[in-house]
C-alpha cells in the first residue's frame, strides 16, 4: 500500500541523512512520512507511525540547526501519534519513549522543570507497559533514569534520587 512505500522511502532519506548529515535529506523524509500519513487510512497504525517518524526526523533536524520549532512540531506530533496508535502496548510504549525524549530534549535546551516532569511521565508510562525481557526494556529505564537524574539535579528531591536507585533493580 502507498502509506507503506511512502514511509519505507521516507526511512531510507532518513538513514542516509544519519550517515552523511545532509538536511536535504531530512526534509525529503520528512515530506514522504507526511505524503504516508495522509495517505495511511483512519485508525491504520501507519497514519501513527508515520507521524512517529517525521517528529524524529524533526528532532534531528532540530539538533542539527537548533530550530526550536522543529522541536515543539516533534512534541505535537508525538502526542497525536500516541492517541491514534492501534495496536498492541508495546507499540504504544515506543511513541511514549519518544515523547519522553522530546521533552528531555527540550529540558536540555530551555532548561524548564514541566519539560522533565512531562519526560518523567512519558518515559514511566513506556516502562510499567513494557514487558519484562522486551529488548527495549533497558533504553526505557536509562532514560528515565537520566530524566529523574535531570530533576533531582534541578530540585534536590531525595524522592528522584530513591526512585533512580530503584530503577537499578528493575
Amino acid at each position: 500500500e502507498k502509506a507503506k512505500y511512502l514511509g519505507g522511502l521516507g526511512g531510507l532519506f532518513s538513514f542516509r541523512s544519519l550517515l552523511t548529515g545532509r538536511l536535504e535529506d531530512i526534509g525529503e523524509a520528512i515530506s514522504l512520512h507526511h505524503q504516508g500519513a495522509v495517505v495511511a487510512p483512519e485508525g491504520h497504525p501507519l497514519k501513527a507511525w508515520n507521524r512517529r517518524d517525521i517528529a524524529m526526523c524533526l528532532a534531528f533536524r532540530f539538533r542539527y540547526t537548533g530550530r526550536l520549532e522543529d522541536l515543539e512540531a516533534a512534541i505535537r506530533l508525538n502526542r497525536r501519534a500516541i492517541s491514534i496508535i492501534p495496536g498492541s502496548p508495546s507499540d504504544k510504549a515506543q511513541l511514549l519513549f519518544n515523547a519522553g525524549c522530546s521533552f528531555q530534549e527540550r529540558f536540555g535546551h530551555l532548561g524548564q522543570l514541566e519539560d522533565i516532569e512531562k519526560s518523567i511521565t512519558f518515559l514511566r508510562q513506556a516502562f510499567s507497559m513494557t514487558p519484562i525481557g522486551h529488548p527495549s526494556k533497558i533504553r526505557y529505564i536509562h532514560s528515565l533514569r537520566d530524566s529523574l537524574q535531570s530533576r533531582f539535579d534541578c530540585t534536590s528531591r531525595m524522592e528522584d534520587l530513591g526512585e533512580n536507585i530503584a530503577c537499578d533493580r528493575c
